[in-house]
């Protein structure tokens, strides 16, 4: 969990600054998983700026921090649905515990854990038990991703536009606005026309006062500790900016 939380540091490091407050925020926290065909900060980076595309926010919110708690939320799913990868391509012979042992090996990087290298074009039967696209299906289930079945369908090996991603981020730099749009329009148009449209009705559920004066409780505690950090953090660049030879 300590390696996959290091992979999301590095990924809010290589996001587009302005897109990151805007909008990536969001996507990153609900469907920013590290599995899928490339390393996993590049992953996690390929998920966030797909789902940002795909179901973009209805508000605007703008933010300057993300919570550690929100972090590591996320990438315990991410742990779920590597596992769930693992134990779904090779049911027959990997236990949880060893699916984990690959993973710790591998630096949770399924490139390497995969007995197949992700490859189903030379599967060994006694290896693999499913394909990769089933296996994704699997780990987008245990990690609770919002569209399971879309990411899935990204993910899978045949997308002519992985490849065009993983030029886009092979070098490991920081990402443009540019680049994550055109990434972003590329990747949205690699699902189905079917998929990418069956979005569900909005419901929208009227709550009673005690629990909307709950909720609204919250909201000020989560922008109160915002301001309160964001401040800190402020103060504490300006005080080392302000020290010799920086």
């Amino acid at each position: 969990l300590a390696t996959i939380h290091g992979y999301y540091l590095q990924a809010l490091a290589r996001l587009p600054k302005e897109k990151l407050r805007s909008q990536y925020h969001h996507s990153l926290l609900q469907a920013g998983h590290c599995y899928g065909p490339l390393d996993p900060v590049s992953n996690i980076i390929l998920n966030t700026i797909w789902y940002s595309q795909a179901y973009p926010l209805t508000k605007k919110v703008d933010l300057e921090a993300i919570s550690t708690g929100g972090l590591f939320r996320i990438a315990v799913r991410s742990f779920y649905g590597l596992v769930s990868f693992l134990c779904t391509r090779c049911a027959t012979h990997l236990s949880p515990d060893q699916a984990m042992q690959r993973l710790q090996a591998s630096g949770a990087d399924l490139r390497i854990a995969d007995p197949n290298h992700l490859d189903d074009d030379n599967n060994d039967d006694a290896m693999v038990s499913a394909s990769v696209e089933q296996a994704y299906a699997a780990a987008a289930a245990a990690a609770f991703h919002p569209k399971p079945r879309d990411q899935a369908e990204l993910l899978r090996p045949s997308n002519p536009m992985l490849r065009m991603a993983s030029h886009y981020l092979k070098d490991g730099g920081k990402l443009s606005g540019m680049d994550a749009d055109h990434l972003a329009e590329c990747l949205f148009y690699s699902i189905s026309e079917l998929e990418q449209t069956e979005h569900a009705e909005t419901n929208i559920e009227a709550v009673n006062k005690l629990t909307y004066g709950r909720m609204d409780r919250l909201i000020n505690d989560f922008w109160n500790e915002h301001a309160a950090v964001v401040g800190m953090v402020k103060s504490l660049i300006d005080v080392y900016s302000r020290q010799p030879g920086v």
